[in-house]
């Protein structure tokens, strides 16, 4: 479609949307023909990075090399997440009302790639099968079973995880904070608790008893709750250039979180194909 605004009359909101919805169907169908071969499960293991470049399905609308801003990103988001949030569309991300994020990040425990190493990983000497581990994690964590949506007007809960402290990066104990948040817990991370608050209308509905489990589930972050439906922390919150870090706490540290995303980002990807498969086929 021609470049759409981000921002629109509240005369043309609703012809917008619709269109903007109708490109996004058009996009996923598009994609699914042309570099799926017509088979929807192949997303599964769809390294989002490689559409960098592709004017069609990777265009970032200016933004660079950003997965999160991709327009197949955006398309695929769009449809997937309304569950959790109804008034979700094409238009409402793409206008910033709503942001898309990564669930569990590499670079915390990675660092950068350089070359074909990670600069954080390096100084533990790494073996050949756990470098090639990482790498192998590191399109994983590029795949459409990593990404998730947040209301961001007002206070955006997926941008502030670039600058809060390093611990609360790591997405169990950020969606610990979001659960303390949603529950007014006076002792917890303020910067978070500020952001739930700013977006504080989109989570009305999950503001009862059980509805941040609600949240989750339609969400598809069970993997991240107990039994009772709780926050849990799952991961030793370790970051590659933390001071008086031991190679044998950082391998632990290592083979703990990769362990887990290896098994929960494509259980969260099968989970994502079958709500596109059920919504537009």
């Amino acid at each position: 479609m021609d470049r759409l605004p981000r921002r629109v009359d509240k005369s043309q909101e609703a012809e917008t949307i619709a269109a903007a919805e109708q490109y996004a169907a058009a996009l996923i169908s598009d994609f699914v023909k042309e570099r799926l071969d017509g088979d929807m499960t192949k997303l599964r293991d769809f390294d989002l990075l490689t559409l960098y470049g592709d004017e069609k399905y990777g265009n970032t609308d200016g933004y660079g090399c950003v997965i999160e801003q991709m327009a197949l990103v955006k398309a695929i988001c769009s449809v997937v997440y309304r569950k959790a949030w109804p008034e979700l569309s094409y238009f409402r991300i793409h206008s910033y009302e709503y942001s898309i994020g990564l669930l569990n990040t590499s670079a915390m425990l990675l660092g950068c790639p350089v070359g074909d190493e990670f600069k954080g990983m390096t100084k533990f000497n790494p073996a050949q099968d756990q470098m090639k581990r990482a790498w192998a994690f590191y399109r994983l964590h590029h795949t459409i079973g990593n990404y998730v949506v947040w209301p961001s007007k007002d206070g955006s809960l997926v941008h502030l995880r670039d600058s809060i402290p390093r611990r609360y990066r790591y997405v169990d104990v950020y969606l610990a904070e979001i659960h303390k948040a949603m529950d007014d817990v006076k002792k917890m991370q303020m910067d978070i608790k500020a952001s739930v608050y700013g977006t504080r209308k989109y989570f009305k509905r999950y503001q009862c008893a059980g509805g941040f489990a609600d949240m989750c589930h339609r969400m598809m972050l069970d993997d991240y709750l107990d039994y009772h439906g709780k926050s849990i922390i799952l991961f030793d919150s370790v970051w590659s250039d933390q001071k008086d870090l031991t190679a044998e706490h950082y391998f632990k540290a290592f083979d703990n979180y990769l362990t887990f995303c290896e098994q929960v980002i494509p259980r969260r990807s099968d989970l994502i194909i079958k709500r596109l498969t059920e919504a537009l086929l």
